[in-house]
């Protein structure tokens, strides 16, 4: 009787304590739109690449201005509103915070980074996990 009776404390222990130790794996709630522009600006630099042979410039506001048609050529490869864009020319999150755009010299396509909705980045971040987005696997 007592075996049970510890039995029943331990498993109602493991009830009480295990919630609480895992919790459930983070939703997908990343903006569909964040993704969508993500994969336009991607696709953006992949055809610059074909049209030039070598990577657009990687800073954030020479990059949109090249592809936005500011290249020899005065093709545009990348298109958004005026208002995807702030004063410095950064491209915006749905939320209004800069992407964090970067290149590495192992890709030659960015790494895209939206802060999300409560406009913080969090490093730990690899994919779409709760408000934050990213392409690429996570930096190093």
């Amino acid at each position: 009787m007592q075996r049970i009776l510890i039995i029943a404390g331990i498993v109602l222990l493991g009830l009480l304590v295990l919630p609480a130790i895992i919790q459930p794996p983070p939703t997908l709630s990343a903006s569909p739109q964040v993704a969508t522009m993500a994969a336009s600006l991607v696709a953006s630099v992949k055809a610059y690449l074909s049209e030039y042979g070598e990577r657009p410039p990687s800073e954030h506001v020479e990059l949109i201005r090249t592809l936005r048609g500011e290249n020899p050529k005065g093709v545009v490869f990348f298109e958004c509103e005026p208002e995807a864009l702030n004063a410095k020319g950064e491209l915006l999150d749905p939320w209004g915070t800069p992407f964090r755009i970067t290149f590495t010299p192992e890709s030659p396509v960015p790494r895209m980074h939206s802060a999300g909705k409560d406009g913080k980045f969090d490093p730990e971040i690899a994919m779409m996990f709760g408000d934050d987005f990213r392409t690429g696997p996570p930096s190093r």
